[in-house]
């Protein structure tokens, strides 16, 4: 594919995105991603709004490569114990979170991941309602912890979002 071509389903992706259907959202930048890794972040993120204003945006690729090095090589497929899987949706997730490489879907983007290494694990769809209301502060918080490298408080975050699911699919 030509980097033309490139900017068309970058465009495609963020007029998706702005319209609210995330699902074929992803399989664009998937195809994005999967085919020039490069290119992708950065045809991104200037269409995306993060333009030459904004000095961090110049690190989203290597943060990027280094997210897909480092943690994605780590963690999926998810073929870990079941002890392991909320440790591991928690560090892709908030890592992900904290590169931030889209202006807007990065929480809906890191969700569905999560969903996938789920179902690569052998779990349900996770069920996200546990992180709305008085409980959208501990996610936060998570978050921000995240920032030091302390992975339990979103670890316990996603154990309670895998009780959930898992509970709910035995009803």
């Amino acid at each position: 594919m030509s980097i033309e071509l490139k900017t068309v389903d970058a465009i495609q992706f963020r007029k998706k995105l702005d319209s609210g259907r995330t699902g074929p959202c992803i399989f664009d930048c998937e195809d994005i991603v999967t085919n020039q890794k490069e290119e992708y972040v950065v045809k991104l993120k200037l269409i995306l709004g993060w333009g030459s204003g904004n000095k961090f945006a110049a690190h989203i690729p290597q943060l990027m490569r280094d997210f897909e090095e480092n943690i994605l090589y780590k963690y999926t497929p998810c073929l870990l114990k079941k002890d392991d899987i909320a440790l591991a949706l928690a560090e892709v997730h908030v890592e992900l979170v904290l590169i931030h490489p889209f202006r807007e879907g990065n929480g809906r983007l890191s969700r569905l991941l999560a969903i996938l290494m789920a179902l690569q694990a052998g779990l349900p769809i996770l069920d996200f309602s546990d992180i709305q209301g008085k409980r959208r502060e501990v996610y936060f918080k998570g978050v921000q912890q995240e920032l030091a490298r302390n992975y339990k408080p979103m670890e316990d975050v996603f154990k309670r979002i895998i009780a959930k699911s898992v509970s709910r699919v035995k009803k």
